[in-house]
């Protein structure tokens, strides 16, 4: 492995854990926001939100649509799969009883915290690449407490694309004040996260929690797969920190 000088991360799904939280948030507003619906019904139509079958939050980090119509667009959806009618005027009553259902739900793995203060005792910067808007983010962090841990955290709203492009991982790796080559990374999901980091010229990690490869999916040459942070650079400190940055945000 080269020397790493810099660690960046993925947030949700790595740090925090949103798809559950979405669950959470999806039951209770489509249950608040159409009363008519049972808690089985609620409860699909809360997962299909989840999942967005017709890719828009894919479009939005593409930079094709921001993150209101995205967010709207993939609530009208599920509407209209539920055989109800759809009035986008509805849009705010969901956002505003999904919000506090979803960010009270919201959990940092136990191996977040650990792992930060491991590799910052090694003297590396740790960041956050997200492909979430940075108001989102930001909501996220402060109701996981994260708000003040990580020294860079780049959203889409920085260039107005996200992953896989590989734009946005180097201009990550610039705000951390490291090149690529000399970055580790780390993500839960194989196209975004995974692949756009190799590609990028980063040191990809892919963290499968479940530690199970998804059916049919790829393990992508020079990708490194982990089922915990415990496992990035587990030997911090050995191959870290060696390289000559030459562009740290001190010397910009």
């Amino acid at each position: 492995m080269a020397d790493v000088a810099a660690v960046l991360l993925d947030l949700d799904g790595t740090l925090i854990t949103t798809a559950d939280a979405m669950r959470v948030g999806g039951l209770a507003a489509f249950r608040q926001t159409w009363p008519e619906l049972d808690h089985e019904r609620a409860a699909a139509a809360g997962e299909r939100f989840r999942r967005d079958p017709q890719a828009w939050f894919g479009r939005y980090a593409a930079g094709d649509v921001d993150f209101v119509t995205m967010r709207r667009e993939r609530l009208g959806e599920v509407v209209r799969w539920l055989g109800l009618e759809w009035d986008p005027a509805r849009y705010e009553s969901f956002e505003a009883a999904y919000e506090p259902a979803f960010t009270g739900a919201l959990r940092v793995f136990d191996d977040v915290l650990p792992g930060v203060e491991r590799w910052r005792a090694a003297g590396l910067p740790v960041g956050i690449l997200t492909n979430s808007s940075r108001t989102y983010t930001r909501a996220k962090l402060e109701a996981s407490g994260l708000a003040s841990v990580f020294e860079v955290v780049v959203t889409t709203d920085d260039l107005g694309i996200g992953k896989p492009d590989p734009r946005v991982f180097r201009h990550a790796c610039g705000e951390l004040g490291s090149r690529p080559e000399h970055t580790a990374y780390v993500g839960d999901e194989l196209a975004a996260d995974a692949m756009g980091s190799r590609d990028a010229g980063l040191v990809s990690h892919w963290l499968l929690r479940s530690g199970e490869v998804p059916d049919g999916a790829p393990v992508p040459d020079d990708v490194r797969l982990v089922t915990s942070l415990d496992e990035v650079l587990a030997g911090a400190g050995e191959q870290t920190g060696a390289a000559d940055l030459g562009t740290r945000r001190g010397d910009r």
